[in-house]
């Protein structure tokens, strides 16, 4: 879901429009895809260790 919600955001933005809403749309994926990074990231952690 996040991967998909990213690429629509990227393809916004890599469109050319310079609307106000595609890059906080672009902002928004990235949180979400650190988001998500950082809690697989932690329980894989806590599942090997």
């Amino acid at each position: 879901m996040t991967g998909v919600f990213f690429f629509a955001a990227f393809a916004g933005l890599a469109s050319g429009s310079p609307s106000t809403a595609g890059v906080l749309a672009f902002w928004l994926a990235i949180v979400l895809a650190w988001a998500w990074l950082s809690t697989v990231s932690a329980d894989r952690y806590r599942t090997t260790h």
